[in-house]
């Protein structure tokens, strides 16, 4: 079992920053799987955006305890990744963050699971989800599999 995945925020259901991507047929994550961020792209507003790290949360995949924790003992659960910020938070520069990485493979520890729909959110370092004023498109792509050498 493997799937890849983009996910956007051009849905009807969400803001800009925490949105539910529903899938067109049920997709079935056998036990013990793998999630990876594979790529992102994000695009600002023409308005000063400064977050100090975009952090990538989906909450379904929280059965791997892969989570950030900052100074304030603030946490999120379903962390798959963290994105840099823009490299300029002033409003008319750097408007568009792209990346191609390698990220880590997360193991989901997780019991055979059924999805019908992906959420996702954006997070700051303060764990708080992402003003929807600060982020206008959002692209990101994961693969998910059982068998973590499919991954890079």
């Amino acid at each position: 079992m493997s799937y890849t995945i983009t996910l956007t925020n051009r849905i009807d259901q969400g803001t800009d920053t925490s949105f539910k991507c529903l899938l067109p047929t049920p997709i079935t994550i056998n036990k013990n799987s793998y999630v990876q961020l594979q790529n992102a792209y994000f695009e600002k507003p023409n308005v000063a955006a400064d977050s100090k790290g975009i952090y990538v949360v989906v909450p379904q995949f929280a059965s791997g305890n892969s989570f950030w924790l900052n100074q304030d003992m603030n946490y999120s659960s379903g962390m798959i990744g963290c994105v840099n910020n823009f490299p300029g938070a002033a409003a008319s520069t750097d408007d568009r963050l792209s990346l191609v990485s390698s990220y880590p493979k997360i193991a989901l520890n997780n019991s055979e699971m059924v999805l019908q729909n992906l959420d996702v959110e954006l997070r700051d370092r303060t764990n708080a989800v992402i003003d929807p004023a600060l982020i206008d498109i959002v692209s990101i792509t994961i693969s998910i599999t059982d068998n973590p050498v499919l991954l890079s």
